[in-house]
């Protein structure tokens, strides 16, 4: 998902001030906001992945050793 064309808004969020540093020195010239957002969609696909993989155990119950 390409959310540079999407609008913006500013948001207030805390996190551990470790991690905020690492974040701001590995965030390169896009910036501190662009590496935040670019870590939440991802965690938002990952998220969006696990409910799939949920829905379909329930329905088709667990992949087994067999199978992968």
């Amino acid at each position: 998902m390409d959310s540079s064309s999407e609008p913006t808004g500013k948001y207030s969020i805390t996190m551990p001030r470790d991690i905020a540093e690492a974040a701001k020195a590995r965030s390169g010239p896009s910036g501190l906001s662009a590496y935040v957002a670019a870590a939440a969609a991802r965690q938002i696909e990952r998220d969006n992945l696990s409910e799939l993989i949920s829905v379909a155990e329930a329905e088709h119950g667990p992949v087994s050793d067999e199978e992968t």
